[in-house]
């Protein structure tokens, strides 16, 4: 099960990457104001996100690809608010699935940081904290 959860992530990594470009729009209109060059970002997100849904593939890049999913899914949390913030102003009707998005960017970095610990030789993980 471990396997097949984590080709998971990483074929949705990569379905939500080549996403960015197919459907720009949406993550433009999800961009927080105060953020600079909307459209260099979306692209540059989108591109991360396919690299590192990748590199989880990769035994050797896999824990790295964990770390970085869990930076880019802080980094683009803000854009994740704001566009909780345009569905309240706008009164949309699938607010709610604005709002359960937030948490569950939560459960998206616990699901990443599983794949962050080495696996022990008896086959059980490890965190990279106890190896210090």
């Amino acid at each position: 099960m471990h396997v097949f959860f984590r080709t998971l992530m990483a074929l949705l990594y990569i379905a939500a990457g080549v996403n960015h470009f197919v459907h720009p729009a949406f993550y433009l209109a999800i961009m927080p104001p105060w953020l600079p060059a909307h459209g260099a970002l979306v692209a540059a997100s989108g591109v991360a996100e396919i690299v590192l849904g990748i590199l989880l593939l990769v035994p050797r890049t896999r824990r790295f690809a964990a770390w970085g999913i869990i930076v880019l899914l802080v980094a683009v949390f803000p854009a994740n608010v704001q566009m909780a913030v345009n569905y309240v102003e706008l009164q949309h009707p699938k607010l709610w699935l604005a709002l359960l998005r937030l948490p569950v960017q939560g459960l998206l970095i616990w699901w990443a940081w599983l794949y962050t610990r080495r696996k022990r030789p008896e086959g059980r993980f490890e965190d990279l904290g106890s190896q210090m």
